[in-house]
């Protein structure tokens, strides 16, 4: 009995060790695009690519000469050099508003392949993302433009969790889970 209190008292206490690191403002995420770097691609190459903290990146847009020589951002799909750019729309989709509050949005790590036409995008990124979105994968998918298909998406927060091909594990729900079939194993052997 005294096993399972201590068990228990030590899940708790990860458990919101955990979640207080999860909703740091500096968190970590891997970010680059495939068609500035094969290095994106999966399985992706840590050793090349670097990861940012989200509260420190810049998301303004490229920049191109117009006809008349003047600077401005580039807002198609297709940047300058007629690649399909991702990390473009993204941007769009989370507006990064100078009006935002901290209460009002959290950082997300996001890893998520795009195809317009037969141009393909990986993106890893960080996104500041309003609170209200549960789903960051099915909003991406409902505010992307028409001509964007989704491929294959997923989102986490926590830190580098953008890197792996597959998606994440959310730490707290697994300690859940071993804390569970643990009590469970010490009241079946008691009875």
């Amino acid at each position: 009995m005294i096993l399972c209190r201590l068990l228990i008292i030590s899940l708790a206490f990860s458990a919101v060790f955990i979640s207080a690191e999860s909703f740091s403002e500096e968190l970590r995420c891997y970010y680059c695009e495939s068609v500035n770097t094969d290095a994106c691609q999966d399985p992706v190459d840590t050793s090349i690519i670097t990861s940012a903290v989200c509260n420190t990146l810049s998301y303004a847009p490229r920049l191109h000469r117009d006809d008349d020589g003047f600077q401005v951002p580039d807002t198609a799909l297709e940047g300058i050099d007629g690649k399909f750019r991702g990390v473009q729309l993204l941007n769009r989709i989370f507006d990064k508003s100078e009006t935002d509050t901290k209460d009002g949005f959290r950082y997300v790590c996001i890893k998520v392949k795009l195809t317009k036409d037969e141009l393909t995008s990986s993106v890893r990124t960080c996104e500041r993302v309003e609170r209200g979105v549960e789903d960051v994968c099915d909003f991406i998918a409902q505010q992307a433009d028409p001509r964007v298909t989704v491929r294959s998406c997923s989102s986490c927060e926590s830190d580098n969790c953008n890197s792996s091909g597959s998606l994440q594990v959310n730490l707290i729900v697994s300690f859940v889970c071993v804390g569970i079939v643990s009590i469970l194993r010490t009241v079946a052997d008691l009875s």
